[in-house]
């Protein structure tokens, strides 16, 4: 009985050490992820700023454009 119960607790830690691998690996791709959406994130930010500068008044005609359609959606909802 002692043998059977040493070979079940066996290998439940080789599937718990497996699993902690896994868990590891899938942070590490979760992590690498984030970085990279972090950084598209920077990279979409600076090419807006540096499109609001160059072109100001385009700018601030698009943004009165998207507010009125966003009212105008959230109008009708009402």
């Amino acid at each position: 009985m002692d043998e059977s119960m040493n070979e079940a607790l066996q290998a439940v830690m080789e599937r718990l050490s497996r699993l902690e691998e896994q868990l590891k690996a899938l942070s590490e791709k979760a992590g690498e992820a984030a970085s990279k959406a972090r950084e598209r994130g920077e990279e979409f930010a600076h090419s807006a700023d540096e499109y609001i500068r160059q072109h100001p008044y385009a700018s601030v005609g698009m943004a009165l454009a998207a507010g009125f359609i966003l009212a105008s959606i959230l109008g009708r909802r009402s």
